[in-house]
């Protein structure tokens, strides 16, 4: 999202590596579409608390992503594998 509106705005974008947790949403449930951040906490069991702020947002998004990685990405694969994953379109 932010680099996708930071090239729009200025023309450039981060350079970090970045796994998106809708992708991985996708993935797992086997859907196509936009879904809300409560759709996805929801398939994952994650509770979100203080929604629409900063850290209730990015919490929430944490604990969704660390539940759906330990689903795609065998515990002895490294975080850089599902990033390889996410740049070759294997998820």
């Amino acid at each position: 999202f932010i680099n996708k509106r930071l090239q729009k705005l200025v023309g450039c974008s981060l350079q970090n590596p970045w796994v998106d947790t809708m992708l991985l949403y996708l993935e797992l449930s086997g859907k196509m579409g936009h879904y809300c951040l409560e759709d996805v906490a929801q398939a994952a069991g994650v509770e979100i608390k203080e929604r629409h702020t900063a850290y209730g947002d990015a919490l929430a998004t944490l604990e969704i992503f660390v539940k759906f990685t330990q689903q795609i990405v065998k515990l002895h694969e490294p975080v850089s594998r599902l990033i390889a994953m996410q740049y070759n379109n294997e998820i």
